[in-house]
């Protein structure tokens, strides 16, 4: 399974700043392979494409605490830090 993770802060104020890329690259990738988001724990959202092996996570827990919600999915896939790709500004 490879992840990738788009950081940015959540809410309406953030939405189109530039420290949003992430979730942005993010957005666009789910929108071309027609995935949908779902909601984990509060920490972060996630879209997963089974075939692919492939991951996409965004955090709900702002840029400056985006840790938690990574080490979290890296917890639950069992994932290696080489199996991580975090997109950002």
């Amino acid at each position: 399974m490879i992840a990738f993770i788009g950081l940015g802060n959540v809410g309406d104020h953030y939405k189109w700043t530039k420290h949003n890329a992430g979730f942005w690259v993010i957005d666009e990738f789910a929108k071309r392979k027609k995935l949908s988001f779902n909601p984990e724990k509060s920490e972060y959202v996630f879209a997963e494409h089974k075939q692919k092996q492939t991951l996409l996570m965004k955090p709900t827990t702002g840029m400056n605490q985006s840790g938690i919600a990574v080490k979290s999915i890296i917890g639950k896939y069992n994932l290696l830090v080489s199996d991580i790709y975090i997109l950002l500004d």
